[in-house]
């Protein structure tokens, strides 16, 4: 299979294209899943594949995402860079980078920021085009009290992402939702975030109705991880930390973003060994720690 190659902007609700994109999912990212985001009405937003066929299956595909993001405070354009890859029998043919040079000459004159996160085995690939590494950080610190002796931990309930109102409420949130943070955050990214609870965090959402707070978190290794915080309004986040942990063997929390927006006690910032941030364009942060919000990744 040799180049010059015809590039297909993919369409979701087109039936033949959307089946050829969830097959090509299957076999090159193993275990991820696009069809129930679509499914749930979710792909509502401008997540846009740009693929390869041979033989009307898909062999190629490199997605660009314009969003608007937050750097240091302030709002500015930008396109997150996602699902690279070429199925394995028709690596080291040039398909991938043809995609990459394509969705940049498309996105990169009318946008400030393009960024991707890559997975280790490809972390060499991204440099030929522009990008360098840009190290990101864990927050992480103790818990905090639980406040007087005798007083309850806040009420809360793991939502059941397979309710329709669980949905609704979820949708109600996100539409609204304050930014996690705006050192380098985004802003109206929905749809991403209902990809990742779909997809890796179904069973780890919890609702506090007051003061009306949706929290992602995990416990891994005797660790609270703290992946996200979804509120429309100020509240005081310490009071849910503690109500999160309540009765609970931990060691302390680990953060996947920074206190700026959401204040809590930060012992140390290590660097995110798993998070490989690559970015083309300017990105004025150094040499403040940041991350990115993990459900704003693609």
């Amino acid at each position: 299979m040799t180049g010059p190659w015809a590039v297909v902007a993919g369409d979701r609700d087109d039936p033949a294209w959307r089946e050829a994109f969830f097959a090509f999912i299957r076999d090159v990212f193993p275990g991820l899943d696009f069809a129930a985001w679509h499914r749930l009405g979710c792909w509502n937003g401008p997540y846009q594949p740009f693929s390869i066929f041979e033989d009307g299956r898909m062999v190629a595909n490199v997605s660009a995402t314009p969003m608007r993001l937050l750097v240091n405070g302030t709002e500015t354009a930008g396109v997150q860079i996602g699902t690279v890859g070429t199925l394995p029998e028709l690596r080291g043919k040039g398909l991938a980078r043809f995609l990459m040079e394509h969705v940049l000459d498309r996105f990169d004159a009318g946008s400030a920021l393009v960024f991707l996160f890559a997975n280790e085995r490809v972390l060499d690939f991204y440099p030929k085009f522009g990008f360098r590494p840009v190290s990101t950080a864990l927050f992480r610190g103790p818990l905090p009290a639980t406040g007087r002796a005798g007083t309850p931990p806040l009420r809360s309930r793991p939502l059941d992402l397979e309710s329709p109102a669980d949905r609704d409420l979820v949708s109600a949130h996100l539409g609204n939702r304050l930014p996690l943070t705006k050192m380098f955050g985004a802003i109206d990214h929905a749809f991403i975030t209902w990809w990742h609870l779909l997809n890796v965090f179904p069973r780890h959402v919890v609702h506090f109705p007051d003061p009306g707070v949706m929290v992602v978190a995990t416990e891994e290794n005797g660790w609270l991880h703290v992946w996200d915080v979804v509120s429309t309004r100020r509240f005081a986040w310490k009071a849910v930390l503690a109500s999160l942990s309540a009765g609970r063997e931990l060691a302390g929390a680990v953060h996947h973003f920074p206190p700026d927006q959401f204040t809590f006690d930060c012992a140390r910032i290590l660097p995110d060994p798993e998070t490989h941030l690559f970015v083309r364009g300017a990105l004025p942060l150094a040499p403040l720690a940041f991350a990115f919000p993990p459900t704003a990744q693609t």
